[in-house]
């Protein structure tokens, strides 16, 4: 998957809450539907919806959407 910046994740948070398909939100943010599909899955697993609170820092939106899955790849 594509990696975006946290701006473009914000904007697709917003651009969806504001009722945009995916294929409008992808074309908006410059990349495939697909990714702008997994990205909108991963919001909703952390339970974001719009508008995001005052002090969700760019690192914090981080953290919920790409925190670690307890395996540190060392074997």
């Amino acid at each position: 998957m594509t990696r975006l910046t946290m701006r473009k994740i914000r904007l697709s948070l917003r651009l969806h809450a504001s009722g945009l398909s995916t294929r409008k939100i992808a074309e908006s943010l410059g990349v495939e539907q697909s990714t702008t599909c997994d990205y909108l899955k991963q919001i909703e697993r952390a339970g974001l919806r719009w508008p995001l609170a005052a002090e969700m820092t760019d690192a914090a939106l981080e953290a919920l959407l790409f925190h670690p899955t307890g395996q540190d790849g060392c074997r």
